[in-house]
């Protein structure tokens, strides 16, 4: 699994397309394992602790900024919590439990 895994370059599209066969769905199933699925949980949040580190973040992460960057991707999701939070009312981001939000409510700051 590990071979597979790292056989395809760190692009999106290329993990979409390995999500797609019989070994990406088997790989994704890893996650659900009862003796490994905690053990990548664990190896994620890690892998972003480590990833925030190197950008500069030395703070503990709250719990929230774990979900976003983990939903959003490590790089995505950091932009969202290194954004000024005098900007945040004003950057539309995903919502996922208030699906009445959307960009169109964006308003630049005054």
């Amino acid at each position: 699994m590990v071979a597979v895994a790292t056989s395809v370059p760190d692009d999106w599209s290329q993990h979409q397309t390995l999500a797609d066969t019989a070994d990406g769905l088997g790989i994704h199933a890893l996650s659900f394992d009862i003796d490994i699925g905690f053990l990548l949980q664990v190896q994620k949040l890690l892998d972003s602790i480590r990833f925030t580190r190197r950008k500069g973040i030395t703070r503990e992460l709250t719990a929230a900024e774990f979900n976003m960057m983990n939903l959003t991707g490590d790089e995505n999701g950091f932009d969202m919590i290194d954004m000024p939070s005098e900007l945040q009312p004003f950057i539309p981001t995903a919502n996922f439990f208030q699906r009445s939000l959307s960009p169109s409510c964006w308003r630049p700051p005054t």
